[in-house]
């Protein structure tokens, strides 16, 4: 699975932003106020993102300890970690004991399905950051700027926050080697 595109995620913003302005244009012409953010859709992305960031956790720590288990391999088997290096025939006389235990493998469809929420969650910000940030560049172009432009700029700022943090999920569920070796794998994701 690819990576989200960070060109895909401004394109989507872009054309949000462009619908909106229509839309806020169309509004006006026609008698109506300018569409609004609630306070729903201020708070509702980022918590979320939050929770996102909760259910990647999990994820995160596993990959963690693969990375510590995989340090403490290469560390044992070059010798450098055992003060009597001759003493020591070769690698696979170190015991299992010495090396630590490996992590419990996680649950991989656990893991794609954060993955791809982690993907949604992205896209379904960007599209909101666009909306928002369409709507506020269209509020700022009025002769009379209303305060109700702090609710669609605080949307904006919590669309972005939301991507931002879906983006570093969608990250945290790579294998820690997955960008090793030929040229075609270093842009795949694989869950961890």
């Amino acid at each position: 699975m690819q990576n989200t595109k960070a060109l895909l995620l401004v394109l989507v913003a872009s054309g949000a932003g462009a619908l909106a302005c229509f839309f806020g244009i169309y509004q006006v012409s026609h008698g109506q106020a300018l569409p609004v953010a609630s306070t729903n859709s201020i708070f509702t992305l980022p918590l979320v993102a939050i929770v996102l960031a909760c259910l990647a956790y999990p994820i995160y720590r596993y990959r963690k300890q693969l990375i510590n288990y995989a340090k403490a391999n290469a560390h044992l088997a070059n010798g450098s970690g055992n003060s009597q290096a001759n003493a020591v025939p070769s690698a696979t006389s170190v015991p299992a004991a010495a090396v630590g235990k490996r992590p419990n493998p996680l649950n991989p469809f656990y893991a794609v399905r954060v993955l791809l929420l982690a993907k949604s969650v992205a896209v379904a910000s960007a599209v909101l950051a666009g909306w928002h940030a369409g709507l506020v560049a269209l509020q700022l172009s009025t002769p009379v700027v209303t305060s109700t432009i702090w609710n669609n700029a605080l949307a904006f700022v919590g669309a972005i926050l939301a991507m931002a943090l879906a983006l570093a999920v969608e990250r945290i569920c790579r294998l820690p080697n997955a960008g090793k070796g030929n040229g075609s794998a270093s842009s795949e994701v694989t869950p961890a």
